[in-house]
């Protein structure tokens, strides 16, 4: 076999091996392999957000806390 061959077999393979594990992670799959541990993990994390006492959407993307924290400090 020639390099070139080798090289394009080489990334055929990967790019099989990639997609498998992308679909290993596949959320749907993931879902009805283990039910009540996503549900258990999503009340988990519910309880945090309350907990804590900030919107997931805070939790997650911090972006605008961060300006106006550094606003306030500015002012």
């Amino acid at each position: 076999m020639s390099y070139q061959n080798k090289k394009e077999l080489t990334l055929k393979e990967a790019k099989a091996n990639l997609k498998a594990a992308m679909m290993e992670f596949d959320p749907v799959r993931i879902i009805r392999r283990k039910p009540l541990r996503v549900i258990g993990t999503m009340a988990l994390a519910g309880m945090l957000m309350g907990f804590t006492g900030k919107k997931i959407s805070r939790a997650f993307l911090p972006g605008p806390n961060l300006i106006s924290g550094i606003i306030k400090k500015l002012i």
